[in-house]
């Protein structure tokens, strides 16, 4: 290949850097996420946080050549990835249950929104259960600092607005966890149409059982049996899928201060969130 070649074809650089973000290296952060011991770095641009050893590596997974028939499910923590990595690899491997265990999917985008009242319950949960986050603070404290984007993988609204956005565009599946709760096979005809799939009905049916949460949860590779060192003792990757859970766990004030929250963030958007279902599999 010649030189002109070389240039023309070559990735362009990352033109973003990390910065420390000077909270999370004090003490007082330090002992509720006794996972940061180096403290979290945020992206400029973009504000979005991570750790320093993802920064570390952020040129060279930006230098990552995507395939033309990749298939990339993007969401926010907790908001259904796993399910929805379940369910695209079935669609695009002939519905095998039998060999369903969570490789990693490939094949175009499909984004899952949930509400945030249910990611902040579910996302506290998980930083508490996982070792390399190791939160030891409680709820009330959590949902503050994800509001205040201090949280690894935040903001949380700028990294749903960004898709919602694109909502239109043609290799972009949006869909919504609390649609696969209410309606999970209809959801799995929608995901099997965007990926070119024409699954029978007896798949549907056979997919759709295999993936109702009762079943989902039992499921010993999704629940990441093989990395329990990763985890403290007690908790469970799959918790309870729910929405609505959050009515068990906020108080009146703090559930007023992240109406608040979500309602500044909202402010000039038509994107709209279920945060409850009377009916859900």
């Amino acid at each position: 290949m010649s030189r002109y070649e070389d240039e023309k074809f070559k990735h362009p650089r990352l033109k973003v850097k990390f910065n420390a973000i000077p909270k999370t290296k004090l003490k007082e952060f330090q002992q509720l996420f006794n996972g940061y011991k180096n403290g979290l770095v945020c992206g400029d641009p973009g504000k979005f946080v991570m750790t320093p050893l993802y920064g570390s590596y952020a040129e060279k997974l930006y230098q990552l050549q995507p395939r033309s028939d990749d298939v990339w499910i993007l969401t926010f923590p907790k908001c259904g990835t796993t399910w929805t990595c379940e369910l695209s690899w079935l669609v695009m491997n002939n519905c095998d249950t039998e060999k369903a265990t969570l490789t990693p999917l490939v094949d175009r985008v499909v984004y899952v929104a949930r509400n945030p009242k249910d990611v902040i319950v579910s996302y506290y949960h998980h930083n508490k259960l996982f070792t390399f986050h190791d939160y030891k603070g409680d709820l009330e404290e959590f949902a503050q600092y994800l509001m205040d984007d201090e949280t690894v993988y935040s903001p949380f609204f700028p990294h749903l607005l960004d898709a919602w956005s694109k909502r239109n565009h043609p290799n972009l599946h949006f869909m919504f966890f609390e649609d696969m709760k209410k309606d999970l096979r209809g959801e799995i005809v929608k995901v099997a149409a965007f990926l070119n799939q024409s699954p029978t009905d007896e798949q549907l049916d056979k997919i759709t059982e295999h993936l109702r949460f009762d079943n989902f949860e039992k499921n010993e590779s999704v629940n990441n049996v093989t990395g329990k060192e990763l985890m403290n003792s007690e908790g469970k990757f799959i918790r309870k899928g729910k929405t609505g859970d959050w009515k068990n766990h906020f108080s009146p004030e703090l559930n007023n201060r992240i109406d608040e929250w979500i309602e500044k963030n909202l402010a000039g958007t038509d994107l709209k969130f279920v945060t409850e279902l009377e009916h859900q599999d």
